[in-house]
């Protein structure tokens, strides 16, 4: 809390238009005792307030969070929950009040170098900001995948999608919910005994951090929650979709490391479609390997489609446990046991029959 005989903290608000930053300003301005002044410019300026709701607001917060700017303390404000952990930040419509409180929380931590260069992961303050790559991939499954200039196979282990994985097995062990991190960015919390997930960010931002490595991931239990507390609100979703989609968005065109693309496989029952996001060429690929046992690379020929949405799909369907890979041994002997019981049967079947015509006819 800054006082009187202080000096005025000077601030800018940016990101905004102007009808809006005026109301900002003069709000700001006009707070009991003084404690804050509109700055000449931003250069001037020792607090700033960011609004990340536009496309410049976001790329000034990038550049003070990452350090790219120091010297200033930045407050975000956004009407999105999605922010990283340990900033400053307001959710939109803030009262004056709530403002003024994070202001003093922030104008404490002037010349303290608060966020310096090298901190915090760039890559994760992009996606909690919401920001678009700079070159996206071509689409959301696949980036141009072909053997001659891919890796066919990624580790599940190495990435955010085996750590969701990781973070389901441990709600299970502990019986209460477990929240997962990529460095300072909430992103899901998992509870297994409802095999529900509450995401804590918006579907752009799980995507851009999908590719994000493993061990920037920490899981927290959370004693206090057991999932039945969570709002019926449509924010929360089963783990089949969630796992399903995880898992497409890590393919890219790959396969899991220990599949075997070789291998004759087929779906043990049809997935839920409508409540899963879609694949290229999923409706196709689904029945062709819900009417028989083939390998990966026959779907693909048969319906003239790129392997690598192949490999999206047996990913997906691999996470929510719908492929069954064929047991040559079982299946010969199966079919070998089936095969001597019709035997017999049609035989004695066609010896009743015959007896039954030569009494109708009167012969023995």
């Amino acid at each position: 809390m800054r006082y009187p005989s202080q000096s005025p903290v000077r601030f800018a608000v940016l990101g905004m238009d102007r009808g809006e930053s005026y109301s900002y300003e003069y709000c700001i301005s006009h707070y009991p005792g003084k404690a804050y002044a509109l700055a000449d410019s931003v250069e001037d300026a020792e607090l700033l307030l960011i609004d990340v709701d536009s496309p410049e607001g976001r790329h000034i917060a990038y550049q003070h969070l990452t350090g790219e700017v120091q010297g200033k303390v930045p407050v975000i404000l956004s009407a999105s929950q999605s922010h990283p952990e340990g900033v400053f930040f307001l959710h939109k419509p803030a009262s004056p009040e709530a403002l003024r409180t994070v202001l003093d929380q922030a104008a404490a931590q002037i010349g303290r170098n608060a966020f310096p260069n090298g901190q915090v992961d760039k890559r994760v303050i992009k996606a909690a900001l919401a920001m678009e790559e700079e070159v996206p991939p071509s689409n959301h499954y696949t980036h141009g995948f072909d053997d001659a200039s891919r890796n066919m196979f990624f580790d599940p282990s190495q990435c955010l999608y085996g750590a969701v994985q990781q973070t389901y097995r441990r709600s299970e062990t502990e019986g209460r919910v477990v929240e997962l991190r990529s460095g300072m960015l909430p992103l899901v919390r998992i509870c297994a005994r409802t095999k529900r997930v509450y995401p804590l960010v918006r579907e752009l931002v799980l995507r851009s951090v999908v590719a994000l490595p493993a061990s920037s991931s920490v899981m927290s239990v959370l004693d206090e929650e057991d999932g039945s507390n969570w709002p019926n609100d449509g924010q929360t979703e089963g783990m089949e979709g969630f796992l399903w989609r995880m898992a497409a968005w890590t393919s890219r065109g790959r396969l899991p490391e220990g599949a075997d693309p070789n291998a004759r496989m087929c779906l043990r029952y049809w997935p839920n479609m409508t409540r899963l996001i879609p694949i290229p060429h999923g409706m196709q690929i689904a029945a062709l390997w819900s009417s028989g046992v083939c390998t990966i690379a026959t779907i693909a020929e048969d319906l003239m489609i790129p392997l690598g949405d192949v490999h999206v799909f047996y990913c997906a369907a691999s996470a929510i446990g719908l492929m069954e890979i064929e047991a040559r041994t079982s299946r010969k002997t199966t079919q070998t046991a089936q095969a001597d019981q019709t035997a017999p049967k049609t035989q004695s079947q066609r010896s009743l029959l015959g007896r039954i015509l030569s009494r109708l006819m009167g012969t023995r």
